[in-house]
């Protein structure tokens, strides 16, 4: 099941997981952010990017190395903390976007899971 996670005993992880890791505390704006998830993907950051194409790259199988993705983002009280609004709208698109194209994947017949986990303390 593809779900929303907030305590770090909730993170399950494997070999096969591909892992995006996120320090929120780094993530001052959108930029910032769009830039930390690009470089997780070995993705070249293109300061045009949009929240579109953010959405399409999420929404993208061949995106992720695996059919088992988790993307935590660290220190989450400090992500986007100065724009409140961003950061909704980041979590929105998960709740209402990526997750359930995901879990419609697996009603395909092709399981992948995908996890978010928003988390207070600090992977880094």
């Amino acid at each position: 099941m593809n779900s929303i996670y907030l305590k770090m005993e909730d993170l399950k992880i494997n070999q096969n997981t591909h892992k995006i890791e996120i320090n929120g505390k780094k993530c001052k704006n959108i930029n910032c952010y769009f830039k930390q998830v690009l470089s997780a993907l070995g993705i070249k950051y293109n300061k045009k990017i949009t929240i579109c194409d953010y959405l399409d790259l999420m929404c993208e199988v061949s995106t992720f190395k695996s059919d088992d993705v988790s993307f935590i983002i660290y220190n989450y009280k400090e992500f986007l903390k100065k724009d409140e609004k961003i950061r909704d709208l980041i979590i929105s698109t998960f709740k209402f976007d990526v997750l359930p194209f995901w879990e419609n994947l697996e009603n395909n017949d092709s399981i992948k899971n995908f996890n978010l986990y928003l988390l207070e303390e600090n992977g880094f």
